[in-house]
């Protein structure tokens, strides 16, 4: 990843864009326990956030990914928006 990201940031930008979709969708599995599902949570906001220090100003997608729904209230994702 970090060879790929020398060669072309913006693949670094959106595999961290990527990961932090997946975990937050997988923090909404049924059967998870709270415990689980926070682990997903951080997971989710500690890979948006290095897609936004890598560059990532796709905001508007981040806003219209259903995936961050359950991310949305969390002082954490309210930080890395730009204020409108």
């Amino acid at each position: 990843l970090r060879l790929a990201a020398q060669r072309a940031p913006e693949v670094l930008r959106v595999s961290h864009y990527l990961l932090a979709r997946i975990e937050a969708d997988r923090s909404g599995e049924e059967g998870l326990d709270p415990d689980e599902t926070k682990v997903r949570l951080d997971a989710a906001i500690r890979e948006l956030t290095a897609a936004v220090d890598a560059g990532w100003v796709g905001f508007d997608r981040i806003n219209a990914e259903r995936a961050f729904d359950a991310l949305r209230e969390l002082p954490a994702f309210r930080k890395l928006l730009p204020a409108k």
